[in-house]
This record gives structure tokens, sequence and C-alpha cells, in this order.
């Protein structure tokens, strides 16, 4: 079986890096990160032995958790490989239990995220375990399987990183129609080719272009200069005909700008339709999985 991480890309026919979505190994190991850690939340307490790591023998107290869920401490009994189930106490009601735990019955207890048991632990044979929840890093390059995960859970580990892709595809879309609209409002604005040239014709009718008292309102009102005026007239005309193309232009880009956008917007919608649907997959057979197995 392929690796997770192309797994999750054969979902979208892309590759790391160079491909639309321009996704890279980091995302795709933090998607399924994220992923491992969303289907524990869904479990009972009576399925989390399935996604827990064994500490190995500790032989000293003070054993620093990594979650705050601890699944079962476990204890030797006095007899190397030998190990009874510790009962959980509160840290409060310690000093009760000292005298009464033993090897056959021991006991322990979490203060500022250590482990204690109860009777004092040592080397072997009264070394203990302690059984946490795993919640290390997901390496999607690693291989098909996740370690202390659930060989039949993995494919919603996938399933959620895929969702976060979609989430992705839909932002980028999103994020590329709005930038054809904004390029349409660069295009109409006061810096425009269309806007410039009919400002240079506004200025050269009347106000004092080129020069001051020189426009065409002052030419004609006050020079009564006729040739002058219609020399002036004639790069009115100009910058009017420039403009008029200018926008002819623009309206041709306008409106492929208007399509690709409206492109865009589409494909963020079927995004957005297939991250609901991947959704109801995950929530649904998860619960479908914790009903049969619980």
């Amino acid at each position: 079986m392929a690796n997770l991480d192309q797994q999750i890309l054969d979902y979208f026919s892309e590759v790391i890096t160079t491909g639309d979505l321009e996704l890279t190994q980091a995302m795709l190991d933090q998607w399924a990160t994220d992923g491992k850690l969303t289907v524990i939340s869904y479990m009972p307490d009576e399925l989390l032995g399935a996604f827990t790591a064994d500490s190995g023998d500790e032989t000293s107290d003070g054993y620093v958790t990594k979650v705050n869920y601890v699944v079962k401490v476990v204890r030797e009994n006095n007899t190397d490989g030998e190990y009874v189930t510790c009962r959980k106490i509160s840290s409060v009601s310690a000093f009760d239990y000292e005298n009464i735990a033993s090897t056959s019955d021991p006991y322990f207890y979490v203060e500022a995220g250590k482990i204690y048991v109860l009777p004092t632990p040592g080397a072997s044979p009264n070394a203990f375990k302690v059984f946490e929840v795993d919640i290390d890093s997901v390496d999607v390059d690693g291989g098909s399987t996740i370690t202390n995960f659930p060989k039949e859970l993995t494919r919603f580990v996938v399933l959620y990183a895929v969702m976060q892709g979609k989430l992705r595809e839909a932002a980028k879309m999103r994020r590329d129609g709005q930038d054809e609209f904004e390029e349409l409002t660069t295009d109409y604005g006061a810096d425009s080719p269309v806007s410039t040239a009919l400002t240079n014709a506004r200025n050269i009718l009347s106000n004092n272009i080129p020069s001051s008292g020189g426009d065409v309102y002052d030419v004609i009102d006050t020079d009564e200069d006729a040739g002058r005026a219609s020399t002036l007239m004639n790069v009115v005309s100009t910058e009017i005909n420039k403009a008029g193309a200018e926008m002819t232009t623009l309206d041709k880009d306008a409106a492929n700008r208007m399509q690709r956008a409206g492109g865009y917007f589409k494909q963020a919608s079927s995004a957005l339709n297939d991250y609901a649907a991947f959704f109801a997959q995950f929530d649904s057979g998860l619960k479908r999985y914790i009903n049969v197995n619980s």
C-alpha cells in the first residue's frame, strides 16, 4: 500500500510543492497529526487502549506524563515480568493509602503532571509501566500505518487530511477569484489608462492645460484663436479616442476576468461541497466503528 502522503495526494491528483495547491510535506504531516488526534477524541474510554504507548519499565516515582489522559498504570507484583493494574486515587488521599497499598493491590495518583505509585516502586521486580495515549506527530512519508494506532482507522486520518486540503483548495480559489475582481478595480480606477485619457481631455478643455490660460475654453473665449482651438480640440479628440480604445480592450479583459472569477468561485464552492461530503463520511464512519467495538 502507498505511503500516507501518496494516498492523500491521490485525492487531488497533486504532487508535493509544484502542484496547483502548493502542498508541502509539512502541511500533510500536520493535517495527518491533527487527524490522528481528532480520531482519538471521538473514542470512548474503553477503546483508548488501542491508541496507547507503553513507557517501558520505570523504577522511580515522578514519571512525567505526555498527555492528560493516562489509560492505565501497572506495577510488578514482586515477581519479574508479572504486572498488576494499579487503581487510581486522588493525590490528596494518597497518604491514606500508603499503608494499604501492596504489590498485589497497588495504586497510583497524578500530581503536577507526574505519576506516583504505591507501594513505592523500584528496580525489577518492583518496576511499573505507564500506558498513555500516543499523541506523537505523524510522518506521512514514513509508511502506510501509524504507530500505536489501529490500522483499520488509518483511512480516517487520510480522509481528515483530504478535508483540510479541500479547505485549502477553497481558500485558494476564493483568493484567485478576489484577485480578478481587484484587478478590475485597478483597470477602471483613477490610475487606469481610461481615466488618464479622459482626464487629459478634460484638462485640455478647461483646466489650464497645456499652460495657464491655454486650454480650449480660454483660447476660444478670451483669445478667439480658432486655429489654436482647433489644434487643441484635435488633441482632445485623440485622448477621447484613446479612452474609447482602452475601454474596448478593458471590456474584453473585464469579461475574461469575470469569467475566470466565476470559475474560481465555482471551484471554491465545489471544494467546500467535497469537504462537507468527506466530513459526513469521517463522522459517520467513526461513529459506526465505535458502535461496533464498544
